[in-house]
């Protein structure tokens, strides 16, 4: 059977419809994932600007810093820097990213292939990665939420050492 016959209109009548809903679909979810990474990268930021100020509120005073203090605001930095960064490189959290080379997702023979059934084959791919994507984007949301929990938590102990600082 050749792929003209596999991928006719009379079997997928509909191919057409469904593949460029499927783009739409598949750029909004990529745009999902980007946005996921955005925030992660703007919490390393604001983590990093908070972890600066700590000496910088230090030396306003004439009092040397408390490593008691010091040392868990800076593990807390820590900690909201390696979830942050498990989030972005780790193989686990890493999107299927479909429409980005042909020759990976059909291999060689793609350009074999007739415009239905590349179309069929995309939008198969586009599919059976839905699933996964959008777990992606959870464990993204969820480390980014983590992070933020940190970097209050790394707030909290920076105005009680500030406080302490100041009455003590």
């Amino acid at each position: 059977m050749s792929q003209e016959e596999l991928f006719s209109e009379k079997e997928i009548p509909a191919l057409d419809l469904i593949y460029k809903r499927a783009i739409h679909s598949y750029d909004g979810m990529v745009d999902r994932i980007n946005a996921q990474d955005q925030k992660i990268q703007s919490l390393f930021g604001l983590s990093s600007l908070i972890t600066v100020s700590i000496p910088i509120i230090g030396s306003g005073t004439e009092k040397p810093l408390d490593l008691c203090w010091v040392i868990p605001m800076f593990l807390l930095f820590l900690a909201s820097i390696c979830i942050g960064l498990y989030a972005i490189f780790s193989e686990r959290m890493t999107a299927i990213k479909v429409a980005s080379d042909p020759k990976v997702l059909l291999g060689e023979d793609w350009r074999r292939l007739s415009l239905k059934g590349f179309q069929y084959y995309w939008t198969k791919d586009a599919g059976e990665s839905f699933e996964n994507n959008l777990k992606v984007i959870d464990k993204k949301w969820r480390a980014a939420r983590l992070m933020s929990v940190l970097i209050g938590l790394e707030v909290a102990a920076i105005l009680a050492w500030a406080t302490f600082r100041a009455w003590s």
